[in-house]
């Protein structure tokens, strides 16, 4: 079980990216509320991987209050811009994983070697990332990328928006991936959401991922039929009880 938290949809930003993986549809709860149905998410379901996507917009001592909490009983990933990534110092020994969130526009903007040399300074952790193909990146560019920087993580993970507002044909990116998967065999992976779209599977992640919202709803992943490429994201009462007592998810 993963559970998957956004503790805010603000974002530091004055324009907001269109394809921004943060919520920007609902409200927001008082942290407290987040704190406590974060809390009781994670002693009844007792998640292995608690997630986090955190950007500037929202208080680190807050934010680390989430991290504490979740760290007492779950391993805790982190996914960020490069931009954020010194300001976790302070709470760092609460993170496991950290996934920087990459896309083309500041795929090359950003050095990558240097955050990630003084991040591994402060603590042994793992380190992956994430491809945001908002648009559809050069195979040239990607591979020089990847060569350079290959050492530096632990995995590379292409995802596509929510929402698929895709402005390329899918089958382009599908060539890319494979092509990168093969020059660089057991780092590469895609996005559980985005695979399901590419093999017209079930999503392996039905029933095994809740997502907690800054506005303290709960959702769950799942997919209609095999033909819908739009994922859908069901609200669903976040504790229902079967004839039997036990716990599940609706």
């Amino acid at each position: 079980m993963i559970l998957s938290v956004t503790p805010t949809n603000r974002c530091s930003k004055e324009n907001r990216c269109i394809y921004c993986y943060l919520s920007q549809k609902t409200g927001e709860a008082p942290f407290n509320q987040l704190y406590q149905k974060m809390s009781e998410l994670i002693e009844n379901h007792n998640p292995s991987i608690v997630t986090f996507a955190y950007n500037s917009g929202f208080s680190l001592d807050l934010f680390g209050k989430l991290l504490e909490r979740a760290h007492s009983q779950a391993e805790v990933s982190v996914t960020l811009q490069p931009d954020c990534i010194m300001s976790l110092e302070s709470i760092i020994k609460n993170i496991d994983y950290i996934a920087l969130s990459l896309n083309t526009s500041n795929l090359n903007k950003v050095d990558i070697r240097a955050i990630i040399d003084e991040l591994r300074r402060k603590k042994n952790i793992k380190i992956g990332m994430n491809f945001l193909m908002n648009e559809l990146p050069t195979l040239r560019d990607v591979m020089v990328f990847f060569k350079k920087y290959q050492d530096c993580f632990e995995q590379f993970h292409f995802l596509i928006p929510k929402k698929y507002y895709i402005p390329y044909e899918l089958k382009d990116a599908i060539t890319i991936i494979k092509v990168i998967k093969m020059m660089f065999p057991g780092k590469v992976f895609v996005d559980e959401c985005l695979k399901t779209i590419i093999t017209s599977t079930p999503c392996s992640r039905n029933g095994n991922l809740l997502s907690l919202n800054a506005d303290s709803s709960v959702t769950m992943c799942s997919f209609a039929d095999s033909d819908d490429k739009e994922i859908l994201v069901e609200r669903c009462p976040y504790l229902l009880t079967n004839q039997d007592g036990k716990e599940s998810y609706g």
